[in-house]
Protein backbone atom coordinates (compact mmCIF):
# COMPACT_ATOMS: atom_id res chain seq x y z
CA UNK A 1 0.00 0.00 0.00
CA UNK A 2 2.83 2.36 0.83
CA UNK A 3 4.52 1.61 -2.49
CA UNK A 4 1.31 2.41 -4.37
CA UNK A 5 1.01 5.77 -2.59
CA UNK A 6 4.64 6.59 -3.35
CA UNK A 7 4.17 5.68 -7.03
CA UNK A 8 0.99 7.76 -7.23
CA UNK A 9 2.75 10.79 -5.77
CA UNK A 10 5.67 10.24 -8.11
CA UNK A 11 3.27 10.05 -11.06
CA UNK A 12 1.70 13.35 -10.03
CA UNK A 13 5.15 14.92 -9.76
CA UNK A 14 6.19 13.57 -13.17
CA UNK A 15 2.92 14.80 -14.68
CA UNK A 16 3.61 18.25 -13.25
CA UNK A 17 7.04 18.20 -14.92
CA UNK A 18 5.47 17.06 -18.19
CA UNK A 19 7.42 13.82 -18.42
CA UNK A 20 4.64 11.38 -17.47
CA UNK A 21 2.87 9.79 -20.42
CA UNK A 22 -0.41 8.15 -19.48
CA UNK A 23 -0.67 4.92 -21.47
CA UNK A 24 2.79 5.25 -23.03
CA UNK A 25 5.30 2.54 -22.23
CA UNK A 26 8.51 4.46 -22.71
CA UNK A 27 11.28 4.94 -20.16
CA UNK A 28 11.24 8.68 -20.84
CA UNK A 29 7.60 8.85 -19.71
CA UNK A 30 7.81 7.12 -16.35
CA UNK A 31 7.23 3.51 -17.42
CA UNK A 32 9.34 2.46 -14.45
CA UNK A 33 6.25 3.11 -12.30
CA UNK A 34 4.32 0.44 -14.19
CA UNK A 35 7.19 -2.00 -13.84
CA UNK A 36 7.52 -1.37 -10.10
CA UNK A 37 3.77 -1.71 -9.48
CA UNK A 38 3.49 -4.86 -11.59
CA UNK A 39 6.45 -6.43 -9.82
CA UNK A 40 5.05 -5.61 -6.39
CA UNK A 41 1.64 -7.06 -7.27
CA UNK A 42 3.25 -10.20 -8.70
CA UNK A 43 5.34 -10.58 -5.55
CA UNK A 44 2.24 -10.16 -3.37
CA UNK A 45 0.43 -12.90 -5.29
CA UNK A 46 3.47 -15.16 -5.03
CA UNK A 47 3.57 -14.63 -1.25
CA UNK A 48 -0.16 -15.32 -1.01
CA UNK A 49 0.23 -18.62 -2.89
CA UNK A 50 3.19 -19.58 -0.70
CA UNK A 51 1.19 -18.78 2.43
CA UNK A 52 -1.74 -20.86 1.19
CA UNK A 53 0.41 -23.87 0.31
CA UNK A 54 1.89 -23.86 3.82
CA UNK A 55 -1.45 -23.46 5.62
CA UNK A 56 -3.84 -25.38 3.34
CA UNK A 57 -3.95 -28.46 5.58
CA UNK A 58 -4.85 -26.38 8.63
CA UNK A 59 -7.44 -24.41 6.63
CA UNK A 60 -9.09 -27.52 5.16
CA UNK A 61 -11.96 -27.68 7.71
CA UNK A 62 -13.18 -24.15 6.88
CA UNK A 63 -12.70 -24.44 3.08
CA UNK A 64 -11.57 -20.84 2.44
CA UNK A 65 -11.39 -21.10 -1.35
CA UNK A 66 -14.96 -22.31 -1.75
CA UNK A 67 -16.16 -19.58 0.59
CA UNK A 68 -14.20 -16.89 -1.28
CA UNK A 69 -15.56 -17.98 -4.64
CA UNK A 70 -19.10 -18.14 -3.25
CA UNK A 71 -18.88 -14.58 -1.93
CA UNK A 72 -17.35 -13.33 -5.18
CA UNK A 73 -20.13 -14.99 -7.19
CA UNK A 74 -22.80 -13.39 -5.00
CA UNK A 75 -21.21 -9.97 -5.43
CA UNK A 76 -21.12 -10.45 -9.20
CA UNK A 77 -24.79 -11.48 -9.30
CA UNK A 78 -25.84 -8.42 -7.28
CA UNK A 79 -23.76 -6.14 -9.52
CA UNK A 80 -25.28 -7.65 -12.67
CA UNK A 81 -28.79 -7.22 -11.24
CA UNK A 82 -28.05 -3.58 -10.39
CA UNK A 83 -26.74 -2.97 -13.91
CA UNK A 84 -29.85 -4.60 -15.41
CA UNK A 85 -32.13 -2.45 -13.27
CA UNK A 86 -30.27 0.72 -14.30
CA UNK A 87 -30.51 -0.28 -17.96
CA UNK A 88 -34.24 -0.94 -17.62
CA UNK A 89 -34.72 2.46 -16.00
CA UNK A 90 -32.77 4.15 -18.81
CA UNK A 91 -34.80 2.38 -21.50
CA UNK A 92 -38.14 3.31 -19.87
Amino acid sequence: MILKIICALLAIFLEFLGVYGEGKFDWRYGAILAVVLNFSQTWALYCLVQFYTVTKDKLEPIKPLEEKFGVAQNIQIVQDAANLIEKMKADA
